[in-house]
């Protein structure tokens, strides 16, 4: 049997003139994708690549990029609703996927699912690159109970099925352009019935990791709604949901970022979204500051600056 006709696509911003890089880049990434907004997390020559393939209904992407932070707002949705969800396989470099007030960290190896039909933000800090699978909803819906609430949890590359899912989906991406027609159904099924079984496993760890799974969504629900308040720390929390210190600790002991840490992201990131807006509001920097839980501007400029490279004075004067 000879391969099948592939309809692979390569796309990147080395040929587009420097300032426009961002601006196509956004196009590329929401036309594959579903609308997204983005920003790049160092000033400077933008540069990705982006490179598709299709195996029936499901898209393949192959992301290389530098850092940026990328963001699915409920206006995005509005303008383009998707009735997907994505698998991003961590293959290089460190990203975040952020849904639901979860948060999954993923390292070389891990993967996570996030739901396009609600908010979500993927944040990378450094140069990275990802496998994206996108698949219609139907896929999971109709053979997991809620697979919502799998969104934004890091499925680790120490973990058995974690493991065998993420090489087969590097396997089967690197051999679509030379898979004969005849095993093309074959293979779709494999993916899904592997993504579905993978996915299921984590549902089905027991009554344990499900309320430990509730407590940890619980504790990051009280975290966000309490950003602002400068107060916030993690004795508060545990004291909050009547469990110790030590335990709220070996609540989050899996995750690359720890909860504390996660709360200081948290605030940068609605500080930054703040900035952008103040360029309209001409609200100061200092009071957004104070507004995000940061006691001195000081020291939220320098932590600011250690984020995102350059001083929030400087982020808000500098053109989109």
């Amino acid at each position: 049997m000879t391969p099948t006709a592939r309809s692979k696509t390569t796309i990147a911003t080395s040929g587009v003139e420097p300032t426009r890089r961002l601006d196509y880049w956004r196009d590329m990434i929401s036309s594959t994708f579903v609308a997204l907004d983005c920003d790049a997390l160092a000033r400077g020559d933008f540069f990705g690549s982006l490179e598709t393939d299709m195996l029936r209904d499901l898209q393949f992407s192959r992301v290389v990029s530098d850092a940026q932070h990328v963001a699915r707002s409920r206006s995005r949705i509005r303008q383009s609703p998707g009735d997907y969800f994505l698998v991003s396989l961590q293959c290089e470099g460190t990203g975040w996927v952020i849904q639901e007030d979860r948060v999954a960290t993923l390292s070389v190896g891990d993967f996570a699912l996030y739901d396009a039909a609600y908010p979500y933000e993927l944040e990378f800090k450094d140069h990275f690159e990802q496998l994206v699978l996108r698949l219609p909803r139907h896929y999971l819906s109709h053979r997991i109970a809620c697979p919502e609430r799998l969104t934004a949890v890091a499925f680790q590359a120490s973990q058995g099925s974690t493991a065998i899912i993420s090489t087969f989906m590097r396997q089967l991406y690197g051999q679509l352009e030379r898979l004969e027609p005849g095993c093309v159904a074959a293979m779709h099924q494999a993916l899904v019935d592997l993504l579905v079984a993978g996915l299921s496993g984590n549902l089905t760890q027991g009554s344990h990791t499900a309320n430990r799974l509730g407590l940890r969504q619980r504790v990051r629900n009280f975290a966000e709604e309490r950003l602002s308040d400068c107060s916030l720390d993690c004795q508060q929390i545990a004291a909050a949901h009547g469990i110790s210190l030590r335990y709220l600790n070996k609540l989050f002991a899996d995750d690359d970022m720890p909860l504390s840490e996660w709360i200081w992201l948290r605030r940068l990131q609605k500080a930054r979204a703040a900035i952008e807006r103040s360029r309209m509001t001409g609200q100061s920097i200092t009071q957004i500051a104070y507004d995000w839980g940061f006691k001195d501007p000081a020291h939220f400029s320098r932590a600011f600056k250690a984020r995102y490279g350059v001083t929030p004075s400087a982020f808000r004067q500098s053109p989109d």
